[in-house]
């Protein structure tokens, strides 16, 4: 059989799906293994010398060059959504940033072998809007959604216990580079960084104010977005919130609470499935379907108000909209979305290819140099080391982001710094 790289993008979200779908393909006799994206990838790809490898979805020059790197060397390349993308409905209405958002805006197709993706018609989307050749699509089901069926709910005596799902992830970046998959400076990042710091705020504030007056009757606790920071809400709450871990899993969260209040999250899906009622709080989703899956409140009074009418241990799910967003968003909620991208990779392995010719390190030539970057620091920048490739270049030090020369990874530069020390 054969050797399988999975790299996986996020602690919180893509590794437990990762871990899942390796135990399939392990079960199928293949040899697998589940590495950091960011942190491993390269250093896996050359030392584990991989026969294929699962990235993320194409949404930076970074992913897009290491997908093109591995391909020029033999590596069969899969693509896994995290996301589920769109309907054709909410697609249409969003307005032609946020469409590339959801879709992509990079040319990756002749890089790629395989691309693992949850409904058919975001496949066909795909395909129509020449993202992705239709032969190499493969819409599997929710990847994510598949990962609530090994929970379940636990038993808890005394107060309620309300689980706060932030989905503010753009507050804490650069207000030009929040978003992937757009050109830096573009307009839609701005207004994301901006209304994701206002809902921030609005939620902070409401959780303080929930704290304060309905404390004898429920337990708090939060769970951050994937990309967020657990720092704002740590200096906000102290122990008044429990803060739980940032990678610690959805499902399992959920399955230790009574409710869920969201903001226009999958985690609405989830909690159903697990038989918890859910609240859309502030909603910044622009999906409506999936937005109004289950009752929406927008300040602390309707929030407050809500709480008191839940019906405890029951979904309150739409099964309307669920339906819909079964038949045009998930595909089927069956619990084998893995499996059957594990069918689909195999599949391809299946077909028959050269060994892979890869060297023993990545490549060190700055071929993405730009303006506030250097292969060769002088006097007027900061060095650094690039957490991906691990090559060090210069950034102008009056710069707090730049591109790494070398792989085009968009590294921070207190980031950089942090592993330099380390």
């Amino acid at each position: 059989m054969s050797k399988i790289l999975i790299l996986t993008l996020t602690e919180q979200r893509d590794k437990p799906v990762d871990e899942r779908l390796a135990q399939c393909l392990r079960d199928m006799g293949h040899e697998v293994m589940v590495r950091n994206f960011v942190l491993a990838g390269s250093d896996a790809v050359t030392v584990e010398k991989p026969d294929a490898v699962v990235l993320p979805m194409i949404g930076s020059d970074h992913k897009l060059n290491f997908a093109r790197q591995i391909k020029e060397w033999g590596v069969v390349t899969i693509v896994r959504r995290g996301e589920a993308g769109a309907g054709r409905v909410a697609l249409e209405q969003m307005d032609e940033d946020r469409q590339r958002v959801v879709v992509g805006d990079y040319d990756y197709a002749e890089h790629i072998d395989l691309e693992l993706v949850w409904g058919q018609e975001f496949a066909d989307i795909l395909a129509e809007r020449g993202r992705m050749e239709a032969r190499k699509l493969v819409a599997c089901g929710p990847f994510t959604l598949d990962v609530c069926t090994q929970y379940e709910r636990q038993a808890r005596p005394g107060k309620r216990r309300v689980l706060f799902a932030t989905a503010f992830s753009a507050a804490d970046d650069h207000p030009d580079y929040t978003e992937c998959g757009l050109p830096e400076g573009n307009p839609l990042q701005r207004r994301l960084y901006a209304r994701h710091a206002e809902l921030r705020a609005l939620w902070i504030a409401t959780i303080k104010n929930l704290v304060a007056t309905k404390s004898h009757k429920y337990d708090f606790a939060l769970k951050v977005r994937p990309g967020e920071s657990t720092r704002a809400y740590q200096e906000a709450f102290g122990k008044t919130v429990q803060i739980l871990p940032y990678d610690y899993p959805s499902g399992q969260a959920i399955a230790a609470s009574d409710v869920v209040v969201h903001a226009g999250s999958t985690m609405a899906i989830e909690a159903h499935l697990l038989g918890v009622p859910s609240l859309n709080f502030a909603n910044c989703n622009p999906d409506p379907i999936l937005a109004n899956a289950c009752p929406q409140v927008n300040d602390y009074g309707e929030l407050s108000e809500a709480l008191g009418r839940l019906v405890w241990g029951r979904s309150n799910i739409d099964t309307d909209k669920l339906t819909w967003l079964e038949d045009h968003l998930y595909g089927p909620l069956d619990g084998s979305a893995c499996h059957r991208a594990a069918e689909a990779i195999s599949r391809v392995l299946r077909k028959g290819r050269k060994k892979p010719q890869i060297p023993d390190q990545w490549p060190r030539e700055p071929r993405y140099q730009r303006q506030d970057t250097t292969a060769e620091p002088g006097p007027d920048h900061v060095r650094m080391i690039c957490p991906s490739c691990k090559n060090m270049f210069g950034l102008h030090h009056e710069s707090q982001w730049g591109v790494c020369p070398f792989c085009a990874l968009t590294v921070r530069k207190i980031i950089a710094q942090e592993a330099a020390v380390a």
